[in-house]
Order: C-alpha cells, then structure tokens, then sequence
C-alpha cells in the first residue's frame, strides 16, 4: 500500500517548501523561516510589494510544509494577515502590506483562530 499522493498544488513553491521541510523536520526551526524565505509576500498584491499570489499559490507552500509535518505559522502570517490588511482602508492597508512584504513587519492576529467572529471584535496595537 502506497501513501504517496499526487499533488493538489504542484509547482515551484510546493517544491521549495518541500525541500525546506524535508531538511527542518528533524530538527529545530530556528529563527523566522516564513518571512526569511519570503511566504509573507505571497498574497500580497505586487503595487503593495508582494508578489500578488493566490490561495492556490499559498497552498503549495502549506501542501510542501505537511507532506513532512513541518508546522510553522504560514496560514496566521502568509493568509488571514494580508487579507485583513487588504480589507482596511487604500492608505493604511499599503502601508502595513509593504512592510509585511518586506519583512521589516510582523503582524499576527490575536485571537484564537478557533474563535468566531461574534466571540470577539479585531482591533489593532500600534
């Protein structure tokens, strides 16, 4: 019995973030491994300085991470971060997407993500 699947997501990001969890898994993450290889970027659109990616796209990287059950924060850093940034205002929303692109930024939600909306309202912190 083979437990070898074909890819949902194939392509270079699957590979990177294969290779990457291959060479981590058995051993300690160190340091910010997201935003040094620049996963923060994927979703965030290109006249923001991102790479203007899709889900699909940020997928790969999570598909390449589980096959070798590398846990890292790609979903909270790399998804819901630029997608609630996206949603505030022209100004301030490009502001904070250049830095998360950028990586001098690091934005995380506070909240627990088993929560629902109606269990408590997102705020900021300067």
């Amino acid at each position: 019995m083979s437990t070898s699947f074909p890819s949902l997501f194939p392509g270079m990001l699957l590979d990177a973030a294969s290779r990457y969890a291959e060479d981590h898994m058995a051993r300690e993450v160190r340091g910010d491994p997201v935003r040094e290889l620049g996963w923060t970027a994927t979703l965030v659109p290109e006249e923001a300085g991102g790479v203007g990616g899709s889900l699909s796209d940020l997928a790969s990287i999570v598909e390449g991470l589980a096959t070798h059950g590398l846990q890292l924060p790609v979903i909270e850093t790399c998804a819901i971060v630029p997608l609630l940034l996206q949603a505030a205002g022209a100004e301030t929303a490009r502001r904070w997407l250049e830095a998360v692109a950028e990586g001098s930024a690091q934005v995380a939600p506070l909240t627990a993500l088993s929560a629902t909306p109606d269990d408590n309202a997102p705020t900021t912190t300067p």
